[in-house]
């Protein structure tokens, strides 16, 4: 085997490390054992008219490169490889984590079958025509207020707490259900509606 043909097979699959993101034009430049390469594109896994997804490498991630023919100037980056520095977000394989820099995550744990996303001090936005929650048992909001801008139908009974001597209050208005009043207007007459 020829010195040429050495070094093109040991150009096939390289690993390097981003130092550059072009993020308008999704490319990236890599250093793979201090040799710099052009701005190259990362495999994505769906990038059609269908779905397209994005999650572009970032300056100091270890990724692999496939360079075909072991031609470095034709490369992609096929995927990143944790490191020391950037370790793995979890270790069992009951687990499927993706996990943020500002320690927001989102998780799927096989052995509980439990979904959970974590956005610390941020938000999660739902935009839709229509979105639905379908839960067998239960569903709880524990917040300090909820707030809903429409109309609210409820088909079954609402508590505001269990003891009415320290339970929440609920309004209507200025009229609350806890201390409003009726006016007596006689012996047979109905009482007033009910007033603040």
């Amino acid at each position: 085997m020829s010195a040429e043909h050495a070094r093109l097979i040991g150009n096939l699959l390289m690993i390097g490390v981003v130092r550059e993101l072009d993020e308008a034009g999704g490319r990236v430049r890599v250093d793979a054992d201090g040799m710099l390469t052009d701005w190259i594109p990362w495999l994505e896994r769906r990038a059609g008219s269908g779905v397209r997804s994005w999650c572009a490498p970032e300056p100091g991630e270890q990724v692999v490169l496939a360079c075909p023919y072991g031609d470095p100037g034709q490369a992609l980056v096929l995927g990143s490889l944790y490191q020391d520095r950037f370790p793995a977000p979890a270790d069992t394989r009951q687990l499927q984590r993706t996990q943020y820099a500002d320690g927001s995550l989102v998780e799927y744990d096989r052995q509980t079958t439990t979904l959970t996303i974590t956005v610390g001090s941020g938000k999660v936005i739902v935009n839709c025509a229509n979105a639905e929650v379908h839960a067998s048992e239960s569903v709880l909001l524990d917040t300090p207020a909820v707030k809903a801008t429409g109309d609210l139908d409820v088909t079954g009974a609402i508590t505001a707490g269990k003891d009415i001597s320290t339970s929440a209050d609920v309004k209507a208005g200025a009229i609350s259900l806890k201390s409003h009043k009726h006016t007596a207007q006689g012996p047979t007459a109905p009482t007033t509606p009910a007033q603040p």
